[in-house]
């Protein structure tokens, strides 16, 4: 996986701050012990399953201090990506403890099944894919 610093545009990034980076760090370094193919964003192949993908759904400011933002609310999509249902539900799972050991809140979940087709040299493939999104929410 490419570095989350260089995916969210860096500590300085203008969007995010240093603390929407450190919650970005967090959640990678949870997930990775929980799947060994973790994305930011969106998997970049579905060749290789399962994985897990997550992005920043939203950043609150909740308590300001000091003409400065004191407390921020962190909202994340975990997305699990698996060939069957028992295999998406487990490495779901697998997430969530991981998550919530890392300090975040499960707030809601949610499944989806899409069908994609790939193209391999002459044949194309057609792919089944599980998928179920659950949000986190952290503060900092």
């Amino acid at each position: 996986m490419e570095s989350v610093d260089n995916q969210a545009g860096g500590a300085g990034c203008a969007a995010g701050g240093t603390g929407s980076l450190f919650v970005k760090r967090r959640a990678y370094e949870a997930l990775a012990g929980a799947c060994p193919d973790v994305f930011h964003v969106y998997p970049v192949t579905f060749a290789r399953l399962p994985c897990v993908s997550f992005y920043e759904v939203g950043a609150k400011p909740l308590v300001f201090c000091d003409d400065g933002v004191y407390l921020t609310e962190y909202t994340l999509s975990v997305d699990a990506w698996a060939a069957g249902d028992g295999e998406c539900e487990e490495l779901a799972a697998g997430c969530g403890q991981a998550m919530c050991a890392a300090g975040f809140e499960r707030t809601e979940s949610a499944d989806a099944r899409f069908t994609r087709g790939y193209s391999y040299g002459a044949g194309e493939r057609l792919l089944n894919i599980k998928h179920k999104s659950v949000r986190y929410k952290i503060y900092k």
